[in-house]
């Protein structure tokens, strides 16, 4: 288990394998669990979509995104952001939140993933 408080009420605890986690009252805490199998495990997550993944023309699209540095040396854009995207989405043990701008580009996601099982939150 890996411990440290930042600030006077926050702390950040790690855990790793069986440990057991304890719930922290009086202060604001933020943990991790780290799966041996999984890799890192939120209570909850939360996502910002953004232009650099969106559905356009019925299809993913990475077209809007920045591109990557030469020294990254990155082969296939698309699928690196893909797997992000979906590294990001299956780490909420308990809930995933994806929050959607309200612009107009982002038209066709917020209706695909509203199709996909997504609820609105009012």
């Amino acid at each position: 288990m890996l411990s440290m408080t930042l600030g006077a009420s926050m702390r950040l605890t790690m855990f790793s394998g069986r440990e057991q986690r304890r719930q922290s009252r009086g202060s604001a805490s933020c943990t991790f669990l780290i799966n041996r199998a999984q890799g890192l495990e939120l209570g909850a997550v939360l996502l910002a979509s953004g232009t650099d993944f969106m559905r356009e023309a019925r299809r993913w699209s990475n077209a809007r995104a920045r591109g990557y540095k030469r020294a990254a040396h990155v082969r296939d854009p698309f699928q690196l952001r893909l797997n992000a995207y979906r590294a990001l989405l299956t780490r909420g043990r308990d809930a995933t939140v994806a929050f959607v701008a309200p612009v107009p580009e982002l038209d066709e996601t917020y209706r695909y993933l509203c199709a996909s099982g997504f609820r609105f939150l009012e």
